[in-house]
């Protein structure tokens, strides 16, 4: 079995470790690479992939909103996201989910048990695949108000008309905070070598949960911020390690352990 996760840049990614770990763990004979793949190069370089014999891929940024193209089948979050993160080639056909949103809604319910999705405006920095997993959970569990702020504003229109949201330019985005509920940061700002996310949470409700997909470094600018002020957090990390249990599960049809050995996997 030949598994791959595709975006650029992918060098920073924990998914081929932990992959590798369940591989083992299931005793399932297979590889996991992460393979750079630019998006003016997708079609070539995917259609080499499909050649060269693999069977199921993770996507990751710049990808997710662009390899659906090539698919024939979509689960019923791809479709309504327009953004796929895990394919599936079966009988000639691929086929094309998304697990992030599963991964984001276990992950806040599990470390934050008690937050309610529907006590308040939700804000959602970015209008990325993730940031659109993020809104779907949102008005899924009937968020009163969902405020998209994003740096390219056509993106961020696209992503609130889809989702019933309000669009907020970024130079507005702690005006965004007042009133929150929680508050997600679906960038790749803040991520270890690469760009802060600059923000001051001066305007966000002291009871509004705070999270991060964003998972290196655990603990991002955002987070600590946050949590200095007496905000509840959710680092990035065990969505991380959701959507990749789900994404297993449709590649090999078990469901792996998300347990200290899996995490210890990726350390």
């Amino acid at each position: 079995m030949k598994l791959a996760v595709l975006g650029s840049p992918i060098s920073h990614s924990k998914s081929p470790a932990l992959h590798k770990h369940w591989l083992v763990e299931n005793n399932i004979s297979g590889t996991y690479e992460a393979i750079e793949i630019k998006p003016e190069n997708l079609k070539h370089d995917f259609g080499k992939l499909l050649e060269a014999g693999y069977v199921g891929f993770n996507v990751t940024v710049p990808l997710k909103e662009k390899i659906g193209v090539f698919c024939d089948f979509f689960d019923g979050g791809a479709q309504a996201t327009g953004a796929v993160n895990t394919i599936l080639l079966k009988d000639h056909k691929l086929y094309a989910y998304n697990t992030d949103i599963y991964g984001f809604k276990r992950n806040i319910e599990t470390n934050a048990p008690t937050f309610s999705w529907n006590d308040g405006p939700a804000v959602i920095l970015g209008a990325g695949g993730a940031a659109r997993a993020a809104a779907y959970v949102l008005q899924q569990n009937n968020a009163p108000e969902i405020r998209i702020v994003n740096r390219t504003a056509l993106k961020g229109v696209n992503l609130a008309e889809d989702f019933d949201g309000h669009f907020v330019e970024w130079g507005n985005r702690e005006n965004a905070l007042k009133g929150a509920n929680i508050l997600i940061n679906a960038t790749s700002l803040g991520m270890q070598g690469g760009k802060g996310l600059d923000i001051n949470l001066g305007n966000l409700p002291k009871r509004a949960l705070v999270t991060d997909i964003v998972y290196t470094p655990l603990m991002t600018p955002l987070l600590t911020q946050a949590l200095d002020r007496g905000n509840t957090v959710v680092t990035g990390a065990d969505m991380f390690f959701y959507q990749a249990q789900k994404s297993f599960e449709i590649w090999t049809g078990l469901s792996p352990h998300v347990d200290d050995s899996s995490k210890e996997a990726i350390v």
